[in-house]
């Protein structure tokens, strides 16, 4: 059964509803710095109240809770319970048919934060104590609900969910690994990308310090050792490295003429414009940062399907996301994302939202256009002056 739209006035006049019955509401919508300063204050303060009050240790900390938007899948739901018993303070949002408000249900601390974008189709509702409303329209209220669910907790745990969540996962690593918390991941849900992350390891693109900030959970939120544990020393990744640069790019070469100049995924900084001016991506072996970004494009195509002119980006469903799974680098990452839609956590078909390439580093270039033949669409050639290469 699809979920209720309101209007924003309507999810207004619900916050308007729960701040009359006792529930704490802090809007940030268009508030100056310093009032939203003293308003995160004022969150923190009862927070700390909240927790006090509930006999939560202080060594368990609050936990920022992210998983699918909606699930009907009664022993998902059970899951989350059971983890937001285990949790007991935690920050999240959803309504009551998503994995987010079945852990916030059971928690002791329920802490909800939504913005204009999404509370039109989660609801705030009785099931949080304290609801907080991110400011900014549109995405960028996204990202500034994302902000403060950070900036309220200690760790972050992911539970089952589709490409939101994993792009929370991705984004959540550095921000985490920087602060010296870290990142849990439910499992076996989430196996598939800690496969893609001992993969990365041993290639050489990950640092044992990233490691250090992810940490597998089990079914009630039991925290195993650090993934940096459990790997062992990375093996020589100096020839691998050389192969894939070279098959990378003997396929922008070929999709040059193809689709157009294409962009290599790698450091964040100009990607927004790369998704305007690139007629293709190339997901190529690298770091969590080329997962990261690969995961946001695939996010905007979802966004050009439901949204079409009203989109961030219209028009980037049509360009090609490839995903080049060289000697296997991207056997994990590709499991996840069928795994997700398997259990029905995508809205779109997978292959509408990328494209898995499989090569090996011994492939010849003729071997490497017949490759690329067989996974791209037949279209027109387009024209563009060069390779934008984000890296």
């Amino acid at each position: 059964m699809p979920r209720p739209e309101l209007t924003v006035d309507q999810a207004n006049a619900r916050l308007e509803m729960l701040r009359r019955q006792g529930v704490s509401v802090y809007d940030l919508r268009g508030k100056t710095p310093d009032e939203k300063a003293v308003m995160m204050d004022a969150i923190h303060a009862e927070i700390t109240e909240r927790r006090l009050n509930a006999g939560v240790p202080e060594d368990s900390h609050t936990t920022f809770v992210a998983g699918s938007g909606k699930t009907n899948e009664r022993s998902v739901r059970q899951n989350g319970r059971d983890v937001g018993r285990a949790m007991r303070s935690v920050v999240t949002g959803g309504s009551s048919s998503s994995v987010m408000g079945s852990v916030a249900v059971a928690a002791d601390v329920r802490i909800g934060v939504t913005c204009e974008m999404i509370m039109r189709f989660e609801q705030p509702d009785r099931r949080y104590q304290m609801m907080i409303v991110g400011d900014g329209v549109g995405f960028d209220g996204m990202e500034d609900r994302l902000r403060i669910m950070r900036e309220i907790s200690h760790k972050e745990l992911a539970m089952q969910g589709g490409m939101g969540t994993l792009e929370e996962i991705l984004g959540g690593v550095p921000v985490r690994q920087q602060r010296g918390q870290q990142v849990r991941m439910l499992l076996p849900f989430w196996q598939p990308l800690q496969d893609t992350f001992a993969r990365m390891y041993d290639a050489g693109y990950l640092q044992r310090s990233v490691l250090d900030a992810m940490h597998p959970v089990d079914a009630v939120g039991n925290e195993g050792v650090a993934l940096s544990q459990s790997f062992p020393p990375p093996s020589d990744s100096k020839y691998f490295q050389e192969r894939a640069d070279v098959i990378v790019q003997q396929v922008a070469n070929n999709l040059r003429s193809r689709t157009g100049a294409p962009c290599v995924l790698g450091t964040p900084g100009t990607l927004e414009q790369a998704m305007r001016e690139s007629s293709s991506f190339l997901l190529a072996p690298g770091d969590i940062t080329a997962l990261h970004q690969a995961t946001m494009i695939a996010c905007e195509k979802r966004m050009d399907h439901k949204f079409a002119d009203g989109a961030p980006n219209p028009g980037i469903a049509k360009k090609p996301l490839l995903v080049l799974n060289i000697d296997g680098f991207y056997d994990g990452f590709m499991e996840q994302w069928r795994q997700m839609e398997r259990g029905g956590y995508l809205s779109e078909p997978l292959d509408s939202l990328m494209i898995e390439v499989q090569l090996n580093s011994q492939m010849s270039a003729p071997e490497i256009r017949m490759a690329l033949a067989k996974a791209l669409p037949r279209e027109k050639p387009q024209t563009q002056a060069s390779d934008s290469i984000i890296r």
